[in-house]
């Protein structure tokens, strides 16, 4: 059994994926703050440790910054490109076969947070002489449980308060991908690592672009409990710079057999069934 190290595992990515693989290989995650079950790390050299001692087969990083008030410029670029950066670099010291990153699917020029994640691209080749480095592009997931600093995590919050919904007009669409369907992509790169070492990058997606709209309108229908929602398209200004459309382009994964099992409103109706 091929063991894999998933950098951090408290967020919720990195937990589903823990949960997910943990069925078919030797999962172990890795965070800053402890979780019940997961290595923990104060400096680097603690970090570069459990790697250089468990010898992992597969390094995947889901750790990531995003721009807002809380954050500082130097954070966000240490966190989403400094760092990660580092780790490859000990990866191919200790030649571990493959490290994927966890990026954006947002072009580089809309805001300071896609720009240090997907540099990235552009120095990984520079340096990963060993080991096989993949950019992994998801489009907008979701599912249950997420945070409020998620879009579906702070819209659920926002009904579930029943506090009115403050938007932009809703008219850009977008791919949205439930958490199932994410992970099994995860998992059938991982069954195709040998595959996924000529490639640069792979997009993630449901391969359907859906209104944001659309989406919270649905949200709303299936939740029940809705009963003079104040919901305010248009009240946000829409970002400038922001693309009307991303859909994913699933090639790759269509060659493998993938398809995602849920659109966006199979997905929301499975979320709610599951809390009755």
């Amino acid at each position: 059994m091929i063991s894999i190290i998933i950098l951090g595992a408290n967020s919720y990515l990195g937990a589903n994926l823990i949960a997910y693989l943990s069925s078919s290989y030797n999962v172990v995650g890795v965070s800053r703050s402890k979780s019940p079950g997961d290595f923990s790390y104060n400096t680097e050299e603690e970090l570069f440790s459990i790697i250089s001692e468990i010898k992992p087969c597969l390094v995947i990083n889901t750790i990531g910054l995003y721009e807002n008030s809380c954050n500082s410029t130097s954070d966000i670029l240490e966190s989403n490109l400094l760092f990660p950066v580092r780790v490859l670099n000990k990866c191919n010291e200790l030649k571990i076969k493959n490290f994927f990153q966890v990026g954006t699917i947002l072009d580089s020029q809309l805001n300071f947070y896609a720009k240090s994640k997907n540099s990235i691209c552009e120095i990984a080749p520079l340096i990963s002489h060993y080991t096989n480095f993949v950019y992994l592009k998801p489009h907008l997931f979701f599912g249950p449980g997420q945070k409020s600093t998620s879009f579906f995590g702070w819209l659920s919050r926002k009904i579930e308060n029943n506090e009115p919904l403050d938007l932009t007009s809703g008219n850009q669409k977008r791919d949205f991908i439930y958490i199932k369907d994410l992970m099994s992509a995860f998992h059938l790169l991982i069954r195709n690592l040998e595959l996924t070492a000529s490639l640069e990058s792979i997009e993630i997606g449901n391969g359907m672009a859906v209104s944001i709209k659309d989406f919270v309108n649905e949200v709303i229908r299936v939740d029940k409990q809705t009963q003079g929602l104040e919901v305010n398209f248009g009240a946000i200004p829409d970002r400038v710079g922001e693309p009307k459309e991303l859909a994913s382009n699933n090639e790759f994964l269509r060659t493998l057999g993938w398809k995602a099992i849920f659109n966006y409103k199979e997905a929301i109706e499975d979320i709610y069934n599951a809390q009755k």
